[in-house]
């Protein structure tokens, strides 16, 4: 792993968090995207939870 940074980001149900997801990539990799995507994922995986957890649809 060296050379290597990991980033993570956190994914839940309101305040409850359900899980994590990371990224592993060479540590000059492009932070604020890697971020941005990491936003973007773990958004849309407690948008989903929530739907099916609480059988919202749409």
């Amino acid at each position: 792993m060296e050379g290597c940074s990991v980033i993570t980001a956190s994914y839940g149900i309101g305040e409850e968090q359900m899980g994590s997801i990371a990224i592993i990539g060479p540590t000059r990799m492009d932070y604020r995207k890697v971020v941005s995507l990491l936003d973007v994922m773990s958004s849309d995986l407690s948008r989903e939870l929530s739907r099916i957890l609480h059988g919202h649809h749409g």
